[in-house]
């Protein structure tokens, strides 16, 4: 057996599920094969294309045969992707290519494409060999993150700066040089916010070994050097979220954009007697949208239109309006379709296979002279906000645009990332691609992916709030004055 395309879905008309098979052999020619894969598929479950033969190793090089196929799939299924351009070229299989390789070359061109969810992942079959005994083994041991002062490395076993002063070099290589040298290796991250490349690099300089010979070496400013350890380190402890009373001041740390999650109850925090609330959403890497509801009934005197997407039809329209609470004009009533027709439909165009325009409004139905939390507002971001986090920044910009609620977003650019992730596993499930089912945009026509959310009040942390827990530093420091 060459290749089995597997899926394992619901059809949309009928309930019951179905295990449908191809054997690539049995087709004449690779068209014929990839376009009855195509056919039989649904978008709402798993795909599988399984093979055998020399794909079954990561360390042995893929077939010619076996590779085209792989890639031909790709091409057909990223079709479907809603960041999709015919115009970006498609990677070419080279003779002697291993998985990892075919990975790095999807990714590559997934990058391309502008969309910042997308990706594509090689995993190594598990083995004897490279089963990890214990969770606190073979952890890369420090995260970057770049601060008023330069670059600096965090602990991921402590969550503390390695040296106070910050990086100078790596490996003897100025820090910038090593950072232009990883972007290039991973790709040229096209149509991605500054904030998102930076993380992306940040994240691949884990993958050291595989980028270059050398040794990991930090250089810091005050002279120091730390060449890199292996083993016995553990996962960093994240802060987590948390409500903090400073006097008349109620500052909410809100870790991941989830409800369930949170260790306190986020509607009686926003009900307290205070006279100042700071939202704190540095590090935030998204999750649901219940909280942007949540957060808009209480700060926001009248609904308001938070994201406008569009999905590709053949993904249909649930997933915008069951997991996003997106849906489209006629959806809508009173106050809220009055400003839903404000928005200028003009700044979506309608793509070929997109959908209809669905809106995510939140707020009160009805509006009213104040909101119900009706003080100052200070919202902390930071580079690695993102997904959901990410509309509910844009959210409460509009909130103190349209209202004119004393509303100021306080940090660094968010990395901007709305793209509706859809996920396809290949190769027995080694090769994992990832990619957006839908356009999003803001209110003012910029996508979410390539722009990000910009702060009122630019202001770059202090080393130590580069930690977890951050400490006051600058950031803090001006959303309490600001």
């Amino acid at each position: 057996m060459l290749f089995n395309y597997r899926t394992n879905t619901k059809h949309k008309n009928k309930r019951t599920r179905c295990n449908t098979t191809f054997n690539a052999r049995r087709f004449r020619n690779l068209s014929t094969f990839t376009k009855r894969a195509n056919q039989s598929k649904t978008m709402c479950g798993t795909m599988r294309l399984c093979g055998g033969g020399r794909m079954s190793e990561t360390k042995k090089c893929i077939g010619k045969k076996q590779g085209n196929i792989l890639l031909s799939y790709v091409q057909q299924e990223l079709k479907h992707a809603a960041w999709y351009k015919p115009t970006v070229r498609f990677p070419q299989f080279h003779r002697g290519m291993t998985g990892p390789e075919l990975a790095k070359a999807i990714h590559t061109y997934l990058q391309k494409l502008g969309d910042c969810h997308a990706s594509a992942r090689w995993r190594e079959p598990v083995t004897m060999t490279n089963v990890v005994s214990g969770p606190s083994i073979g952890v890369f041991p420090w995260e970057f993150e770049r601060c008023n002062q330069g670059v600096v490395a965090i602990r991921v076993d402590t969550g503390k700066l390695q040296e106070v002063s910050p990086l100078v070099t790596i490996s003897n290589e100025p820090i910038d040089q090593i950072l232009e040298k990883v972007k290039m290796c991973n790709g040229v991250y096209r149509g991605s916010t500054e904030s998102y490349t930076e993380r992306q690099v940040f994240r691949a300089l884990e993958n050291w070994d595989k980028l270059f010979d050398t040794p990991m070496v930090l250089g810091f400013h005050n002279g120091t050097s730390v060449e890199k350890c292996r083993m016995g380190i553990k996962l960093r402890k994240k802060h987590p979220s948390a409500v903090i009373n400073q006097g008349d001041t109620h500052i909410i740390r809100i870790r991941e954009m989830s409800l369930k999650t949170l260790p306190f109850d986020l509607e009686k925090a926003l009900q307290g007697n205070f006279k100042r609330l700071v939202l704190d959403f540095r590090n935030n890497e998204g999750g649901g949208r219940g909280m942007i509801r949540l957060l808009a009934s209480y700060l926001s005197p009248g609904p308001i239109v938070g994201a406008i997407a569009r999905s590709k039809q053949i993904f249909g329209t649930g997933f915008l309006q069951h997991n996003r609470f997106m849906f489209p004009q006629e959806h809508f009533k009173g106050e809220q379709l009055r400003v839903v027709k404000a928005v200028p439909t003009k700044l979506f165009p309608r793509g070929k296979g997109m959908s209809e325009l669905h809106f995510f409004v939140v707020g009160p139905e009805k509006v009213s002279k104040s909101a119900k939390t009706n003080v100052p507002v200070s919202v902390l971001m930071n580079t690695h906000c993102f997904s959901a986090c990410d509309i509910a920044l844009a959210t409460l910009d509009e909130i103190s645009k349209k209202y004119r609620q004393d509303i100021r977003l306080i940090g660094t650019p968010s990395s901007g990332g709305s793209s509706g992730a859809h996920r396809v596993e290949l190769c027995s499930g080694r090769l994992r691609l990832q990619y957006g089912a839908m356009l999003s945009w803001k209110v003012n026509g910029d996508t979410f992916d390539g722009h990000g959310t910009q702060p009122h009040i630019s202001v770059l942390p202090d080393p130590k709030e580069c930690e977890y827990p951050p400490a006051n530093g600058i950031q803090m420091t001006t959303a309490l004055s600001t």
